[in-house]
């Protein structure tokens, strides 16, 4: 039984010639198949690159929200959502973004403090930890705005798994730097 409706399903009867045919025509037209599906799927592969690349040259996902990632972190950590319609501000303007991420820690709430120098996302998606550089802490147990104390965190990298992530914070920074100085009586500038 199951071996006829897979024989109607392929070939639309259930004539044994019309099915003899139906299959000896994939048999022998296998190459020209194969070739045409992979045709097929390099073309739409190829389409969906080039529509991809306009939309991110051209910035479309930045002012519609339809062609957005379905993943914010990377609009968030690239700064591009300044770009968006609702804020003020321009990707172009940002050089460092700066975090403050309270973690929630056995000895209580801590906030981490540096600049963000990676992030890795997890398999579904969303975010599974941050790097940052320059890093210090703060307990936050017993805090007074007086005795507000940051502690400095030796080391070129510190991860954060945001499984123990409260809240994030983030600062756009733009950073500017004077090139003139003078040395000898010379004033140099450069631009």
């Amino acid at each position: 039984m199951t071996q006829k409706l897979g024989c109607f399903i392929l070939s639309g009867t259930d004539d044994s010639a019309q099915i003899k045919t139906a299959f000896s025509t994939l048999y022998y037209s296998g190459k020209e198949i194969f070739l045409y599906l992979l045709f097929a799927s390099l073309l739409v592969g190829g389409l969906g690159f080039l529509s991809k690349a306009f939309v991110r040259r051209q910035r479309i996902d930045r002012k519609y929200r339809i062609f957005r990632f379905q993943n914010e972190w990377h609009y968030l950590f690239s700064a591009e959502i300044l770009d968006f319609p609702d804020f003020a501000g321009k990707t172009e303007d940002v050089d460092m973004i700066y975090i403050d991420a309270l973690v929630d820690c056995d000895e209580g709430s801590i906030l981490y403090s540096g600049v963000l120098a990676e992030y890795i996302l997890s398999k579904d998606g969303g975010l599974d930890r941050i790097f940052l550089s320059d890093t210090r802490r703060r307990y936050l147990k017993n805090d007074s705005t007086e005795g507000s104390k940051y502690y400095e965190m030796p080391g070129d990298l510190f991860v954060i798994p945001y499984g123990k992530i409260i809240n994030l914070h983030l600062t756009y920074y733009s950073v500017e730097v004077d090139l003139t100085e003078e040395l000898d009586g010379v004033n140099v500038h450069a631009d």
